[in-house]
């Protein structure tokens, strides 16, 4: 990356103490910039052996800024201004996965998956949706489902970053996104490369982004390791005229060779309609789907989003014999216990971010972003 002018980075916060070290020395640096002038001054932050001040903003078209801020909100609005200036500008991401593409002599493709060593529950914060399900969770929590514009990584980088070596083994990933999974910046090639890494990939989507599904089955992608977890939203895909549309999806992934579930999202208001759902699973599929348990976001304890009493619920539901909501519903009413691996066997993290959690509402244990070496 050759930038013929000053170079800035705008953000004097954790992301740019996260990078600093990543970011090549053929780059001079002047100055650090941000709004905040709490924070202006000297800092802790040293790039080719010198300390950098923090400044006010008195940027000119002369100069280059390198935005050092996770939130693509801010991002957007800073980059805003800066155009507005005829300021040059990049994001962070693009100045560390160049290094980095540049660099690094990549792995060699793993065909073979190793050992099955973690299980990494994997958020992608793209929110965008084109459901609109009265028991979605995020409609509680009042997450606008319109937002694309999130940073992400290479995925040359997310994998080195979740590499075998660093992991100890291959990993079972699964991979949902905040709305709908497949509307996630790049990810064919995220899945690409960590299926490449060796690890076992599962997506969670609603399955009728026909589009993106046939650019997977149109890839070079190899489909052993890889497994979609299609949410059948009965009612909500026949108020928009979608059946038709999830099915044929659905059989473009079995014919491809992906291993898949089918899993129904109850509702109280549809227990009228077990009958009809199970016939057109039968009739389209030539099994019931799975059963999985809707939560109620409004509380903290992940309680089913139910009028029903625990017994009452699983009676019902108990119809699709699913083992997929005995399992859930033995952990919910306290018939089992299991032996918590979170943070050593398993954790949750932000593909964005970089931040790597025991598991939901449990502490932070590291960002695998930061020294990747």
């Amino acid at each position: 990356m050759r930038i013929d002018k000053k170079i800035y980075i705008w953000g004097n916060g954790k992301v740019v103490r996260r990078y600093i070290n990543q970011i090549p020395n053929d780059i001079n640096i002047n100055a650090i910039v941000d709004g905040d002038k709490n924070k202006w001054g000297s800092t802790d932050i040293i790039h080719n052996g010198k300390n950098l001040v923090c400044i006010e903003d008195n940027l000119t078209e002369k100069d280059f800024v390198i935005i050092a801020i996770e939130d693509p909100h801010t991002v957007g609005n800073i980059a805003r201004t800066l155009e507005s200036r005829q300021i040059e500008w990049c994001h962070i991401f693009k100045v560390v996965d160049e290094a980095f593409i540049r660099n690094k002599k990549h792995n060699k493709d793993i065909r073979e998956a190793g050992l099955m060593m973690k299980f990494i529950d994997v958020m992608l914060p793209t929110a965008k949706c084109n459901m609109k399900c009265d028991y979605c969770y995020l409609s509680h929590l009042n997450v606008e489902l319109d937002r694309t514009s999130v940073f992400y990584h290479d995925a040359r980088y997310i994998r080195y970053s979740l590499s075998q070596e660093r992991l100890g083994g291959s990993a079972f990933i699964n991979l949902c996104g905040v709305g709908e999974t497949l509307f996630c910046e790049n990810i064919i090639d995220i899945v690409s490369e960590l299926l490449k890494e060796g690890h076992y990939i599962q997506i969670v989507t609603n399955a009728t982004p026909t589009s993106i599904i046939e650019s997977f089955v149109n890839s070079d992608i190899d489909c052993s390791r890889l497994f979609f977890k299609c949410s059948f939203h009965f009612e909500e895909l026949k108020r928009l005229n979608m059946l038709d549309n999830f099915v044929k999806n659905v059989k473009m992934l079995d014919e491809w060779g992906a291993s898949y579930s089918i899993e129904y999202v109850p509702m109280d208001a549809s227990v009228n309609l077990i009958p009809s759902i199970q016939e057109f699973c039968i009739m389209n599929f030539g099994a019931l789907p799975h059963v999985t348990v809707t939560r109620d976001e409004r509380y903290k304890d992940f309680r089913p989003l139910t009028k029903f009493s625990l017994d009452e619920y699983r009676r019902i539901w108990s119809e699709f014999e699913s083992a997929m909501f005995d399992f859930k519903m033995d952990y919910l009413m306290g018939q089992k216990n299991y032996c918590c691996k979170a943070g050593l066997w398993s954790a949750e993290l932000n593909l964005a971010t970089g931040d790597l959690f025991m598991c939901t509402n449990n502490p932070k244990l590291c960002n695998i972003y930061q020294d990747i070496d």
